[in-house]
């Protein structure tokens, strides 16, 4: 959702304190035709905090088609990554977003692989982007749960390789959920 005005930020941090979920990241998005759902701007500057409840913007960029590349996903940044010329080379954002201290990035929708594209269509598709990225240690996440659905196919066999991946879920709101229907529970001390 957009995130530019103080009553944007507010009517998100109320809703996510009425579900009770500390910390939202709340994402612009793109495609290759432009982004959307601004954000006011990125980084601790930016966050929009009362007590334990936190807004903190990210990005949903590059987002090809599921059954091409998938989504990427990148937070915890200060600026959001964006090359239009590069955009189907997942690997520069990554890298990218790597250099800002703190940002963590992986892929969106990945509990959506089986169903998606492999069982489709499976001698075009037979997997996405992440074969390349995950094993390269480009990618510190896999979105594994999205509308009460857990996927774990791709999930486990990277784990199996040896590939270092935190399992995230993700609400995807406005798009059919509410924010908190899935959740992240991270170990904070």
């Amino acid at each position: 959702m957009p995130r530019t005005t103080e009553w944007e930020s507010e009517f998100l941090l109320t809703w996510a304190r009425a579900e009770d979920v500390h910390v939202s990241s709340i994402l612009s998005f793109g495609d290759l035709k432009g982004t959307y759902f601004d954000q006011e701007g990125y980084g601790k500057k930016h966050r929009y905090q009362k007590g334990d409840y936190v807004l903190a913007s990210g990005q949903e960029d590059p987002r090809t088609g599921i059954p091409e590349q998938g989504h990427t996903l990148a937070l915890n940044i200060t600026s959001t990554v964006r090359d239009v010329s590069r955009y189907h080379l997942y690997d520069y954002m990554f890298d990218e977003a790597h250099k800002q201290p703190g940002a963590v990035t992986g892929y969106a929708h990945i509990a959506w692989a089986d169903e998606y594209h492999r069982k489709q269509d499976p001698a075009r598709h037979p997997t996405w982007d992440p074969v390349i990225n995950a094993i390269r240690g480009k990618a510190d996440f896999f979105e594994i749960m999205q509308f009460r659905h857990l996927g774990l196919e791709d999930f486990y066999d990277f784990l199996n390789l040896g590939v270092r991946l935190t399992a995230t879920a993700g609400s995807d709101m406005p798009w059919g959920s509410t924010i908190g229907e899935v959740r992240t529970y991270a170990y904070v001390g």
